[in-house]
Formats: C-alpha cells, structure tokens, sequence
C-alpha cells in the first residue's frame, strides 16, 4: 500500500517512468504477500487480527488507482469491495480478547474511504450516479468511523494505557486517514463537479477542513517521534505505516489544488512527495538490511 501511493505521487509530479516502475514493484509485492497470506491459510482469531485484513481492501484499491486499464481498475475495485464486506463481517464475529484499541485499527477509516477514491474516477466515466452516491457514502462512513476509532484511542491516552509499544510507526496513520479522506473528498468533488449532482459546496469545504485537520497533525506525529525513539529498535514493520501517510498528503493534497483550487496544496505537494520517496527509500533499506542480518544469523 505505502510503495503503491509513493508511486501515485511521483505519477503526480511528472515522472511516468519511475511511477510506473514503482507500481510494478507494487503489483510484485500485493501478489507475494497475497500468496503468502492464502498459503498460511491464516485466519483471525481477534477482533485487532480482522482488522488488520483492511489493509488488504486499501491497497487494492490503491492498485486500482494506478491502473490504466478501465477494466482492470473495475475489477480491483469490485474486489476490494467484497473485501471490505468481509472484513467488516469478520471483525463483528471473532471475539475480542481484549478492548485494547490500537492506532493501526485506523485502518477500517482508510479502507473505506479508498473505495470512493477508486470507485469514483469509474462513476464518471460511465456517468453513473449511484456509483457517486455510493462513493460520496463511503466517504462519509469513512469520516465517521475516524472519529470513533480516534475518540476510542484518545481514551485509552486519556487513562495512561497507551504504552510505547503501540506507537511503531503505525500512528502516522491518525494523519494518512485524514489524507485519504482528503484524496475522496476531492474524487467526489470532481464527480459531482462533471456529472451536476449533489451539494458542490458542501463536499469542498468538508474536503478542506479535513485537508486541514490533517495537517494539524504534523507537529503532533513530529513530536510523538521523539518519544518513540528513546528506546530501539528504530525499524519494525509498522514504518511502512508511516510511509503511507507521506505520501498520501502529497497525493491528497495534489488533488485537492486540482479539483477545489487550492494554491497550498500544490505547495504541500511539492514538500512532501520528495520526502515520502525518501521515506520510502530510507524504509526499504531498513527492511532489506534487516532481512539479510537475520538470514546471516540462521546460516549454520
């Protein structure tokens, strides 16, 4: 999901060639894990495990953004609504072990909303106004479930059970929720935009207040960096959690000066996709280099 909006953004800035090399590395990557996934026959066995497969919706849907083919993004995008069907059904079922709620539950709020990010360039182009409405839905539903999982975590804060544990990488999403939520906002401002359908207005000041909200943020995801880094390891997994929202805000805010005319957005955009590519880069050595030291250590 990360290596796919680090190439949605770098799309965005003109280098077609990279972006199109990076979503080649993208559709790699989605097929292995997908594999490795089937392969293990893994199933959840909590409510945090099922939410963990939202993931799997969001970066579906960030595939089918990138494509340029019509009908491989219907395709994706279909799938990744079945996807979140049954993500949704397998979080109300399992039980949960415990009520401890985690920022990486943000995932539910970035799922849905990525169902109206790519259902909505394909409700214009077959001028459907169902399908609009039904992104507009997501976005919205997308919003809301946001405020219930962040008012949740603030909860948790509020008691001192936050431990440092919980913030590895993964809260970085409280801002890339947002900036998703963003990048819908402007795709269903764009449809109702071309299509003459549905409270043009209201759609862009939403989109700009959440656009805003995100980058409240900032100071706070800089801040909470400095706490999480007094004790090592400095690389887990949950990075690529924070790759996926720098390069969201530089999609989201691109997006938002193209559809709402909003000149700062161009401004953040040309901040912030240059440091989700190093972020990307940075992330990916880090992973490899981890990755080759554990394999040096079970050679015999």
């Amino acid at each position: 999901m990360a290596t796919g909006i680090v190439g949605l953004a770098v799309r965005d800035a003109g280098f077609g060639t990279i972006a199109w090399v990076v979503a080649g590395v993208a559709s790699v990557l989605y097929v292995v894990l997908v594999a490795l996934h089937v392969r293990s026959r893994w199933t959840p066995d909590s409510r945090a495990d099922a939410v963990q497969l939202f993931a799997f919706v969001a970066a579906t849907e960030v595939l089918a953004s990138l494509s340029r083919s019509h009908a491989v993004s219907v395709v994706l995008w279909a799938l990744g609504v079945a996807a979140w069907v049954a993500t949704v059904w397998q979080v109300l079922r399992v039980r949960m072990h415990d009520h401890v709620v985690r920022p990486s539950w943000l995932l539910a709020p970035v799922a849905t909303s990525s169902l109206a990010v790519a259902g909505e360039p394909i409700a214009r182009r077959i001028h459907s106004d169902a399908l609009l409405a039904f992104c507009a839905a997501c976005w919205l539903l997308g919003l809301a479930l946001y405020a219930l999982v962040m008012w949740l975590i603030t909860e948790r804060a509020r008691r001192g059970s936050l431990e440092i544990d919980d913030v590895q990488g993964e809260h970085w999403v409280a801002m890339g929720a947002l900036a998703i939520a963003t990048l819908a906002g402007s795709r269903v401002l764009a449809g109702v935009t071309a299509l003459h359908w549905g409270p043009h207005d209201a759609a862009r000041v939403l989109t700009l207040v959440v656009w805003i909200v995100a980058l409240c943020w900032l100071p706070i995801l800089v801040a909470g960096e400095g706490w999480r880094l007094r004790r090592p390891p400095l690389y887990t997994t949950g990075r690529w959690s924070s790759v996926f929202p720098l390069g969201m805000l530089a999609v989201a805010s691109h997006a938002l000066w193209l559809t709402a005319s909003v000149p700062p957005g161009r401004v953040v955009f040309d901040i912030f996709t240059p440091l989700a590519v190093v972020a990307w880069l940075g992330t990916a050595i880090a992973f490899v280099t981890l990755a080759s030291a554990r394999d040096r250590a079970h050679v015999p």
